[in-house]
């Protein structure tokens, strides 16, 4: 007769704490692969598509988790979060959650440029995060984008705080930031594009603003006039309420100058600012930085101005007198 044989032997071994750790951190790891391969997939699938909308819950197997890639390749995207948020992802834009949770949405963004539609909530942390700029917010609307190896955020509707190597600083509607521009000294506040003319209350206020074409022709036929004063204030205005005019960039380097040429370096810093990276003119408008700067004794954005003109325009009809200017 043959002895029985113990069944433990064809059972598996017990494992210890340690390995059963390791077992399921890797059924999390393999699930977490398959969520991040499936929104890819879908934004690449999408991409054919004209007018798109994809609705992410913050629950359940389709929610948005850490490590998640939305991506648009050959049209615009729109994502809408849970919450309300909307996310406008242009061609070719790559965004990872870095962190999704109640309490905080930490979106990476990767490449192109995106606009995010933040719906209102003090309890969750908004942050997008571009190399070492991070953008915080809690209810607004702002793009954040890739220009080369500079990082631009745009704000079009309410506050934002962007943080770099630089430091701290807050954004408001209209306002921008390029991480490749010297940053604002904490005396020119007053200057930024939002403020650019404080004292026409009664335009800011009024219930029907002029069109861009209409202010545009005033302060031409202003400054035709020998009235630099009004020229100056309606270019102010057109900047203020028409910052995304075909004519914003000529506006702001006009602005600057009739600013310069009224005695007033310190408010021209802003408008030639604005032109020295979106007009059409901007060599002239970054040697007219430089000058606006050193008027203004602000020696070391001087320095910094200049040498990005010399950098980028090496033989610029400016040369020599932007060489000229910042005191040592």
């Amino acid at each position: 007769m043959t002895e029985p044989r113990s069944l433990a032997e064809h059972l598996p071994r017990p494992m210890d704490d340690i390995a059963e750790r390791k077992q399921w951190a890797q059924i999390r790891e393999r699930r977490a692969a398959k969520r991040r391969k499936r929104w890819a997939l879908l934004a690449l699938g999408l991409a054919a598509t004209a007018a798109l909308l994809v609705a992410i819950p913050w629950h359940g197997d389709d929610a948005l988790a850490a490590g998640d890639v939305l991506a648009a390749t050959e049209t615009a995207t729109t994502v809408q979060l849970a919450d309300g948020t909307e996310i406008l992802m242009e061609a070719a834009t790559a965004l990872e959650a870095e962190a999704a949770e109640p309490t905080e949405v930490r979106l990476g963004l990767r490449s192109g440029r995106a606009r995010f539609d933040v719906a209102h909530d003090p309890s969750r942390a908004f942050r997008v995060m571009a190399d070492n700029v991070a953008v915080r917010v809690v209810g607004t609307r702002f793009w954040v984008g890739r220009d080369g190896d500079a990082i631009e955020v745009i704000v079009e509707r309410g506050a934002v705080e962007v943080r770099d190597p630089e430091g701290n600083r807050v954004l408001h509607a209209g306002d921008r930031y390029r991480s490749d521009e010297p940053p604002e000294a904490p005396e020119a506040e007053a200057e930024t594009p939002e403020t650019l003319e404080p004292e026409v209350e009664a335009e800011r206020s009024a219930p029907r603003v002029p069109a861009a074409s209409v202010l545009f022709a005033r302060a031409r036929e202003a400054h035709q006039a020998g009235n630099d004063q009004e020229a100056a204030e309606q270019y102010a205005a057109l900047l203020r309420h028409h910052r995304r005019d075909s004519r914003a960039g000529v506006a702001a380097l006009a602005l600057g100058r009739l600013r310069l040429d009224l005695g007033q370096p310190a408010r021209a810093i802003a408008p030639l600012r604005i032109a020295a990276r979106s007009g059409p003119n901007r060599a002239d408008a970054l040697a007219r930085l430089v000058e606006a700067y050193d008027a203004s004794g602000r020696s070391a954005d001087c320095r910094r101005a200049r040498e990005q003109y010399l950098e980028r325009y090496p033989e610029g009809v400016h040369r020599a007198a932007v060489v000229r200017r910042c005191a040592p």
